[in-house]
């Protein structure tokens, strides 16, 4: 059992207080203070705020072992759909060049790749947002990719070895970039054409949904045809409209320049457009326990290997789980049927490249 100090005495804590100190932290994003709180309140068992900061260490160190890194990383690379993302994050002490011991250039980021569902979620250290150091783990992908737009992820799609099978841009942040530039001005010019371009988007997802039901592997070419002439239309207007507009003195204006990206990169925008992919049937007649065993089956890729032992301490939350209810008549009232989406998140982008019905 894992040992802390506590009152200038030693004592060991079990797998039940190491996984709520994991849960409480890693999941719940709770300060380590505040989680040795709640640990206490929840077991009755004082904890020490060093002992809740070492839980997620201590089992980071069991996955190691257990080759548990490697395993994920086969699993996500074997997906039809990956979503990646890079966000800047605060460390104590930056890396450090091998040779000189010098800084690293470039802010540290946590690098996520995940499936569009979350089924898989894998978080890498990068110590710079390099264009290398991010795709580093992606360039045997094969898959389709949804990227919000850096970059650096067009190199999976170029020079030798490249097996990627297309990019899709998260629609999610087209939506929201159209958003902010609809705020500036002058007038109505701004809201008028980025409105016309996602609202073309907005019909297009639409209509993959419906060909989708319909079982159908395309949508009709004149219907998404008239749709993109409609959002080539309203960027173009965009880029016209904002050429010689300057910002504050500082270079172009906002919207020329997502203007201008829309354009660049409208192949990559309307991707989840092309020949609607992979198994309907299988997918509409699974059921909710075939999927949870489909799921858990990607994670036995140590099968054929010799048994590594346990990944982590298997601690068992029984009397925390949720118990069935009595039924009782006229509590509890169905909940009402939720609106469509109108936008594009990177699930239904997901859904529209692979064919998966949710």
């Amino acid at each position: 059992m894992p040992a802390g100090w506590w009152g200038g005495q030693r004592v060991s804590y079990g797998p039940v207080l190491n996984c709520a100190a994991v849960a409480l932290t890693a999941f719940g994003n709770v300060p380590v203070e505040r989680a040795g709180t709640l640990i206490e309140i929840l077991y009755g068992q004082q904890v020490s705020a060093g002992f809740v900061d070492r839980a997620s260490a201590r089992l980071a160190q069991q996955l190691g072992a257990a080759g548990f890194g490697a395993a994920m990383r086969a699993a996500l690379l074997a997906e039809p759909v990956l979503t990646a993302d890079e966000s800047p994050v605060e460390v104590v002490r930056p890396a450090a060049d091998p040779q000189t011991g010098q800084p690293v250039a470039g802010s540290p980021h946590v690098m996520v790749i995940r499936t569009p569902d979350e089924r898989l979620v894998w978080l890498i250290g990068l110590v710079s947002r390099g264009y290398d150091t991010v795709i580093a783990g992606l360039r045997s992908f094969a898959g389709h990719l949804i990227v919000d737009g850096y970059g650096a992820y067009q190199r999976l799609l170029t020079g030798a070895g490249a097996v990627l099978a297309g990019i899709q841009q998260c629609c999610a942040h087209v939506m929201r970039r159209a958003r902010a530039v609809a705020k500036l001005g002058p007038g109505t010019l701004q809201p008028s054409w980025t409105g016309k371009a996602t609202a073309a988007l907005t019909e297009a997802h639409a209509e993959v949904e419906a060909a989708k039901a319909r079982r159908q592997t395309a949508v009709d070419p004149d219907r998404l045809a008239e749709l993109r002439e409609r959002y080539d239309q309203a960027v173009d207007t965009g880029i016209i409209h904002n050429r010689h507009r300057d910002w504050d003195g500082e270079g172009n204006h906002p919207a020329f320049v997502l203007a201008t990206w829309l354009k660049t990169y409208a192949e990559q925008v309307w991707h989840f457009t092309g020949p609607l992919r992979c198994r309907l049937d299988l997918q509409r007649r699974r059921t909710r326990r075939q999927t949870r065993q489909a799921t858990s089956s990607r994670f036995r890729v140590l099968a054929d290997q010799p048994d590594p032992g346990p990944m982590v301490p298997g601690p068992v939350l029984s009397h925390l789980s949720p118990q069935p209810r009595p039924d009782h008549p006229g509590r509890h009232h169905p909940r009402p049927s939720r609106p469509p989406v109108a936008t594009q998140t990177s699930r239904s982008v997901a859904r529209s490249l692979t064919g998966a019905n949710p």
